[in-house]
């Protein structure tokens, strides 16, 4: 005759301990996952919208309007051109600027080193004066990469890749 408790036994196996564990390891996984998608989701959208803010700025005032990258603060920054100004990458007026800081864990992985300038006609150049381009800013927050994608005809778009 097996033994039986006089006391009844409560309690979870140990199977049912280990299954709880790892349903609370994956949803935290996912969780920190999620949130670190948040910040670089963020900024790569208000990198996108500076970018295209710069362009319209450009078409509006009739004058060169630069993105240029400040590794110093960590910031984007835009200026717009004065008349009679032909250098709008050193002198320009700053009407626009993007801090990440903003962006806790959000860092650049790759920016063109000459600066985008947008020309009244819409379409673009570089600082050094280089004609048109194609280029491509990244950012980075992790494992996970953003990137704002803009071509010489002045579109502009962004993707990330998780």
């Amino acid at each position: 005759m097996p033994y039986r408790s006089p006391v009844p036994v409560a309690g979870y196996t140990l199977v049912e301990l280990l299954v709880v564990l790892a349903i609370a390891g994956l949803l935290t996984t996912w969780y920190v996952g999620s949130q670190g998608r948040r910040h670089v989701d963020e900024a790569i959208l208000a990198l996108r919208s500076q970018t295209a803010q710069a362009r319209h700025e450009a078409i509006a005032r009739s004058l060169p309007v630069a993105v240029l990258y400040r590794p110093a603060d960590a910031s984007f920054v835009t200026l717009a051109g004065r008349s009679g100004n032909v250098d709008v990458c050193e002198s320009g007026e700053e009407v626009a600027r993007l801090e990440l800081s903003r962006f806790p864990g959000v860092a650049v992985a790759r920016v063109p080193a000459e600066g985008l300038v947008w020309l009244p006609s819409g379409s673009g150049r570089t600082c050094s004066g280089s004609g048109a381009f194609n280029t491509t800013m990244e950012l980075h927050e992790g494992r996970v990469e953003a990137r704002v994608i803009v071509s010489r005809a002045g579109r502009i778009r962004s993707e990330v890749s998780r």
